[in-house]
């Protein structure tokens, strides 16, 4: 991994970050509070007043609003979205996509981030890459595609787009709503006795390789339009359900059940230092523990 690694360098810019009271952009907040990036000054959005004790807060109603007049920025990381739930309105997305590009261009922003999704491709037994087959089984997965799509034909000159293709952030996922509700959790239980396998990462793993990815936009280094965001290494759920203190029960695995999804990352690893840690439930448990009950 090594020989591919190329390092970011450090360089103070101005991101705005659009969806900071979500899931992953409140623990984004918190990581970032906690471990300031060198490089970052980040303004916050969120659709109301500022939270307690947040600074450089942009209030912004997506959706209700035009982009409002902004100072120069150099990059805009598009959080904001519409996740499964009853009654969610996906195609949302695409809205918050265009309207994140647009705000970016006016502000002569050199890059925009995008918030798709592992859910675009199409089901594999093997580690899915970024140029597999898109295919998505439910509506999310199909919103976060037409969403890129849309992304595609409306990239401007002089503004670069990624979507981050991304795993399961741990804690912010179903499998840690479901085990924040203090019940126990069912886990579909296959044949070699064991349970799914995903590709994870923690919320803090997920802050630094934003951290690593705008540094490279800033130096112009030319990123893909599309990148996978997971750790290294899959995660056995039943690991994470141990990690976090939460108790589960097994339940047999369904005839179409998958038991491993997960994303290859070798793309993201030519740009991004892993560590051991960003494979390790015990961390990812910690880190949400830490930053992602505010």
């Amino acid at each position: 991994m090594s020989d591919q690694y190329r390092a970011a360098p450090q360089d103070v810019q101005t991101v705005l970050v659009l969806g900071a009271t979500g899931l992953v952009g409140r623990s984004l907040r918190a990581v970032w509070a906690d471990q300031p990036p060198a490089s970052i000054a980040p303004l916050w959005q969120g659709r109301g007043p500022a939270p307690e004790g947040v600074r450089n807060w942009l209030t912004w109603r997506i959706l209700e609003q035009a982009p409002p007049v902004l100072a120069p920025l150099d990059a805009v990381v598009v959080l904001a979205g519409v996740t499964p739930g009853p009654g969610a309105d996906y195609a949302a997305n695409t809205a918050l996509a265009l309207a994140g590009m647009k705000a970016a261009a006016a502000a002569g922003a050199r890059h925009v981030f995008l918030c798709s999704s592992q859910a675009v491709y199409a089901p594999s037994a093997a580690p899915l890459s970024e140029d597999s087959a898109l295919g998505p089984t439910n509506p999310y997965g199909a919103a976060k595609a037409a969403m890129e799509a849309a992304a595609a034909q409306a990239e401007q000159a002089g503004t670069g787009v990624t979507c981050l293709r991304i795993g399961n952030i741990a804690g912010s996922d179903l499998l840690g709503k479901a085990a924040a509700t203090g019940k126990p959790v069912v886990l579909d239980q296959f044949a070699d006795g064991r349970g799914p396998e995903r590709s994870y990462m923690g919320a803090g793993g997920f802050a630094r390789v934003l951290a690593t990815l705008l540094a490279h936009a800033r130096a112009g280094t030319p990123l893909p339009f599309t990148l996978n965001v997971a750790g290294p290494r899959p995660v056995a759920m039943e690991q994470l359900l141990a990690a976090w203190g939460r108790d589960w029960r097994w339940s047999p695995a369904p005839p179409e059940a998958r038991q491993s999804v997960t994303l290859d990352v070798t793309r993201l690893s030519r740009l991004h230092r892993f560590t051991e840690a960003d494979s390790d439930p015990a961390t990812m448990a910690a880190e949400w523990q830490r930053y992602g009950q505010g």
